[in-house]
């Protein structure tokens, strides 16, 4: 009888030590845990705080890029454009409107450098060449300017640069319409065509820095 009593109270003291045992396993995982998310938690508050911080001061270091790169302008962005569309529609009108033999073609290039610049000059002086058109004259193709628009991009400020599309349409002087091979209403017909011109303009330099040309529909009248 002592035995079982003796096994009974040992059975139960190692049964009391083993359930302490366990609760304090269980009570040191759980502040593990709440310290692990307080961490966790203490983390992502920071992290948020910086990612504030870095967007707060990211749109500020733009802003002031922005802003200094106005600053230095010793320019109207608005004034250049306005400018540069008043010399490009003189040019256009010089070129399609106003030359109209080998004397005026010989003078283009002299009156169009110092509106569009020695190469943009060059590239329309190349589309009014005077040859011997089919009623035997020698003249240029086109003789009037039907159309010209010019729509312009946004300043790039990092290249400094604003893009422009320029869309021009012009047509022939009045063609005897019996010539060979050319489609006629009436007697008489007028050949017109149409290019678009990309360009890159630079105001800081109040430039054309870079162009581009493509043909248009050619129809006829």
């Amino acid at each position: 009888m002592k035995t079982i009593i003796k096994d009974v109270v040992f059975l139960t003291l190692t049964t009391v030590i083993v359930m302490s045992l366990i609760e304090g396993i269980n009570a040191a995982q759980n502040n593990n845990f709440k310290k692990v998310q307080a961490r966790t938690a203490q983390t992502i508050k920071l992290n948020k705080k910086q990612i504030r911080y870095y967007r707060q001061k990211d749109q500020q270091l733009s802003k002031q890029y922005f802003y200094e790169q106005i600053s230095k302008r010793n320019y109207d962005i608005v004034e250049r454009k306005k400018s540069l569309n008043d010399r490009l529609n003189k040019a256009f009108t010089l070129t399609f409107s106003q030359t109209k033999n080998k004397k005026d073609y010989d003078q283009l290039a002299a009156k169009l450098s110092p509106l569009v610049g020695t190469k943009f000059a060059a590239e329309l002086k190349s589309k009014v060449k005077p040859a011997v058109q089919p009623d035997g004259t020698e003249r240029t193709s086109f003789d009037h300017l039907d159309r010209l628009e010019i729509a312009y991009g946004h300043l790039n400020e990092s290249t400094q640069r604003v893009p422009v599309l320029i869309f021009a349409a012009y047509s022939s002087p009045t063609i005897n319409g019996t010539s060979t091979g050319v489609v006629t209403k009436g007697t008489d017909q007028v050949k017109k065509s149409s290019g678009i011109y990309k360009i890159s303009y630079d105001p800081t330099t109040d430039k054309i820095v870079t162009f581009d040309f493509r043909e248009g529909a050619i129809s006829h009248e």
